[in-house]
């Protein structure tokens, strides 16, 4: 059942490249993590330990690209990042990792809340904006709640 997800994990970064790259293979490398995300649907697959957190990582920004440079993807990187926050593993990445904190902080600030309202986790940039000193919208000068 894994197979369609770790292939996608597999070609994520060699489509991350390059803009020629990301052009040729995003659709099909998308494909396969969309329906490697519904196969896992009411499993354990994600908690499997046979996905390391680079992956992990990679995948979540993957997504999040997708979703901004392809709005009309909006609900299937709905499905994907619900699937991504419903597991403990990989939800860990998504609240620890500071690479996949600055890609979410360089998306439109609307955009950011959709995507962690889908992850199941929408105060995640306030809460770490607040920890690291900042106003509660994350960016220095924001006004805050």
């Amino acid at each position: 059942r894994a197979g369609r997800l770790l292939e996608a994990l597999r070609r994520i970064p060699e489509v991350n490249r390059d803009h020629k790259s990301w052009e040729n293979g995003c659709e099909s490398a998308f494909a396969l993590l969309r329906r490697g995300c519904l196969d896992a649907v009411g499993g354990r697959l994600l908690e499997a330990p046979i996905y390391n957190n680079q992956q992990i990582e990679d995948a979540w920004i993957f997504v999040l690209e997708m979703r901004r440079r392809h709005p009309n993807r909006r609900k299937h990187t709905q499905e994907c990042l619900t699937v991504f926050g419903a597991s403990f593993n990989w939800s860990m990445v998504l609240h620890g990792s500071s690479r996949l904190r600055a890609a979410l902080h360089s998306l439109p600030e609307e955009l950011s809340a959709e995507v962690l309202e889908d992850a199941g986790a929408p105060g995640l940039l306030r809460a770490a904006a607040i920890g690291a000193g900042l106003p509660a919208g994350g960016l220095p000068g924001a006004d805050s709640l």
